[in-house]
């Protein structure tokens, strides 16, 4: 492994920060279900070839939830890396239980997002996206506004092309 010493030395200032619980700015209108996980820290590591590990990245970013979202059981939404990063979650949004937001997540307005579904870190999802339940999404992806994403796809490459479903492993536009 080859270390980014540019972001091994922002691991290891933040880690020398004290952090709160969390940091969220959510609508009074929201409806967020018990055992919903608000994750401060994150699942962030840099390798340190100098000790021969991986250094955890503390989260100090915010979570932002817009007005009517619904977050059911059992879901986590993990806040942005940096102090100037966010996880945001825009109007309308509803998302199923069982679910993974990772940090630095855009989610655009009036989504459905289905049980067992797991969004990687960076990722950008527009508005109107129907994702349905066991659905996988690499970090670092763009989903355009009106797209369906079909049950257990793994979507590794961006999404461009709206109202048309993806579907398979790897998620494909159906004809």
């Amino acid at each position: 492994m080859k270390t980014n010493k540019k972001r091994l030395k922002f691991a290891r200032e933040q880690n020398r920060k004290r952090t709160p619980a969390f940091w969220i700015e959510q609508s009074e209108s929201c409806l967020i279900y018990p055992g919903v996980i608000i994750c401060p820290q994150g699942f962030g590591y840099e390798w340190d070839d100098n000790f021969n590990e991986y250094v955890h990245i503390n989260h100090t970013g915010k979570l932002i939830i817009s007005d009517n979202v619904v977050v059911h059981e059992n879901t986590t939404l993990v806040r942005g890396t940096s102090d100037n990063s966010e996880t945001f979650i825009g109007e309308g949004t509803k998302i199923d239980c069982h679910c993974h937001i990772g940090h630095n997540v855009k989610i655009g307005k009036n989504c459905i997002i289905a049980a067992n579904t797991s969004i990687g870190g960076s990722t950008e999802i527009g508005d109107n996206v129907y994702i349905a339940n066991g659905v996988t999404i690499r970090n670092k992806i763009k989903i355009c506004d009106n797209a369906n994403i079909g049950t257990g796809a793994v979507v590794v490459k961006n999404i461009d092309i709206p109202d048309v479903w993806y579907i398979g492993n790897p998620a494909k536009s159906t004809p």
